[in-house]
């Protein structure tokens, strides 16, 4: 009998809620487990785990330290990815991280050293390493009027099935589904080096830092930067 990774989501936002959602359908046909969350309020806690019928703490350890939990989503403000992965993947298990994976390059190579150290797998973004929006939504939504807020339809939509049940797809939904798909093949019996290349991995998170680094320098300097390995 196949095992169905249990998965926990460090997080409690409208992103988290993404995640929980893939889960969600992918238990439906016993494939995952929806086990546990965590968010900063206790307010956010009782919240989001009533919504979804689930464990819920404010302390991020507590649900890294679960054994029923074989996998973890990071869904937080970029400055804490690097401090919650480390610690989960200490803990043996598969991360997901959004993305950036870490501000820092060093801090990308260390998560890096932890997944390769313990085994697991790290797996960077929902939607690519980078994303270039021609709509201009963020931007726009932060210092334009109401109006010239756009949705992306294709980002993640509820799609019918039958008996009046629906499934969550989309580009951000469907890395997640990938992610724990990957966990289920290595926890029954898979290897890394079979799903090498398959993933965006960290080596892809720390690329992506690594040119985030760069125009960050090239703009305070007013100076080109040269990327090199």
């Amino acid at each position: 009998m196949s095992i169905a990774p249990g998965l926990g989501i460090i997080g409690g936002g409208v992103w988290a809620q993404h995640h929980m959602n893939a889960v969600r359908d992918l238990e439906r046909s016993s494939q995952a487990r929806l086990v546990g969350m965590c968010a900063r309020t206790h307010d956010t806690v009782s919240r989001v785990s009533g919504k979804y019928g689930i464990h819920g703490t404010t302390d991020y350890t507590k649900l890294i330290g679960r054994d029923d939990i074989h996998a973890v989503s990071i869904v937080t403000p970029n400055h804490l990815h690097r401090e919650m992965a480390i610690a989960a993947m200490e803990a043996g298990k598969h991360v997901i991280v959004e993305k950036p994976m870490d501000l820092t390059v060093s801090g990308c190579e260390q998560m890096i050293q932890v997944a390769k150290n313990n085994k697991v797998l790290l797996f960077v973004g929902t939607d690519g390493i980078l994303e270039l929006d021609t709509q201009d939504r963020g931007f726009r939504g932060c210092f334009g009027p109401e109006s010239t807020r756009t949705h992306n339809v294709n980002s993640s939509h509820r799609r019918k099935l039958a008996h009046d049940t629906y499934e969550h797809t989309g580009y951000f939904v469907e890395p997640i589904k990938d992610f724990v798909r990957l966990v289920r093949f290595l926890l029954n019996g898979g290897s890394m080096k079979q799903i090498a290349g398959d993933y965006p991995s960290g080596e892809d998170g720390l690329e992506s830092t690594r040119i985030a680094a760069a125009v960050h320098r090239s703009i305070e300097e007013g100076l080109p930067v040269t990327l090199r390995k």
